[in-house]
């Protein structure tokens, strides 16, 4: 099991994205908005 520290959230519930070195929000591969936490990106909970 994993316990993320961040959770993407701020503490009104609005979501934190990544952003990039110019504050520019970042898109995925399908462009969506990267969400920012501390959990691995393939994850694998057992």
């Amino acid at each position: 099991m994993a316990i993320g520290k961040n959770s993407g959230k701020d503490n009104s519930d609005k979501e934190i994205y990544e952003v990039d070195e110019s504050g520019e929000r970042l898109l995925g591969e399908y462009n969506h908005l990267i969400q920012k936490h501390d959990l691995k990106k393939n994850c694998k909970c057992v």
